[in-house]
């Protein structure tokens, strides 16, 4: 995405002269461009990994499982927000100093692969544009598939062109269509679900019969027969659990452990005070 953004603003990435020093070296030549894509690519879905990891360990945490995958989990929950704000933080830093003109890289990963970004000049599109020239001219073959190919060529690149120069155009007519349809959908559906009359709820589902009877108390929860923390509801009976008891019983059963209807993790609802 950071490339194709580049080459929509048109800009490139220059390398400074320290890689001009050492690009004698074949070793570092050649591996330049995996470590750049590693950087851009790389890192960011490791990023991505670790923020899923988080997110489901998070809500997975429980004091009751002493293992050692849970300790390490457990430091994990707790080492991982600070990396993320320092992460976050340095990037903010390169952002505003690449925003405010102090530095060449928007970003870190940009500074440690060596690259910066800058504006091409009117003169660098002419010289690549004569270098894409010259090369069609050397290649220049008198057979019918070479014409072929250099019509086609042509053709293709008239058509990338005018795509780059009405993409803003068309994205604004996009955003201008879908504003106009949203307001207008919202004043129809807002006066015509308003006469419409409130339906009743559903029937309460029935209790299976090698199923955990429900408490008599609503307040506790039918697994741990205590009362319910970090409370959350099963789309497909309605009943509220403790978010550890229910996570883990559908881990093993998939189903309702009340009405065993089948369950899965995707359908556990979690309930915020004060959200009721």
């Amino acid at each position: 995405m950071a490339s194709f953004s580049a080459n929509f603003m048109q800009q490139n990435y220059l390398r400074p002269s320290l890689f001009e020093l050492v690009a004698q070296n074949s070793m570092i030549t050649a591996l330049r461009p995996a470590i750049n894509y590693a950087l851009k690519v790389g890192v960011p879905y490791v990023k991505n990994k670790l923020d899923t990891y988080f997110n489901e360990w998070n809500d997975e945490i429980t004091t009751t499982n002493n293992s050692t995958s849970q300790k390490i989990k457990n430091y994990f929950l707790v080492v991982y927000p600070y990396i993320h704000f320092i992460s976050q933080t340095i990037s903010l830093a390169f952002n505003l100093m690449y925003a405010f003109g102090i530095d060449d890289s928007f970003s870190p990963l940009l500074k440690l692969a060596g690259l910066r970004l800058t504006l091409l000049t009117k003169e660098d599109v002419e010289l690549i544009e004569n270098r894409e020239i010259k090369k069609h001219l050397t290649n220049k073959t008198s057979s019918l598939w070479g014409k072929t190919m250099r019509v086609i060529s042509t053709i293709f690149s008239f058509i990338l062109k005018g795509l780059t120069s009405s993409l803003p155009v068309l994205a604004f007519c996009l955003k201008i269509v879908e504003w106009w349809y949203s307001e207008e959908n919202t004043t129809r559906s807002s006066s015509t679900f308003a006469d419409l009359p409130i339906p009743p709820p559903p029937d309460k589902p029935k209790t299976a019969p090698n199923g955990i009877r429900p408490p008599i108390n609503t307040a506790e929860c039918a697994l741990c027969n205590q009362g319910i923390t970090n409370a959350t509801a099963l789309s497909t009976s309605g009943y509220v659990f403790c978010y550890p008891c229910i996570y883990q019983y559908l881990k093993q059963s998939g189903k309702c452990p009340i009405t065993h209807l089948p369950t899965g993790i995707q359908q556990l609802v979690k309930i915020y005070p004060g959200a009721v």
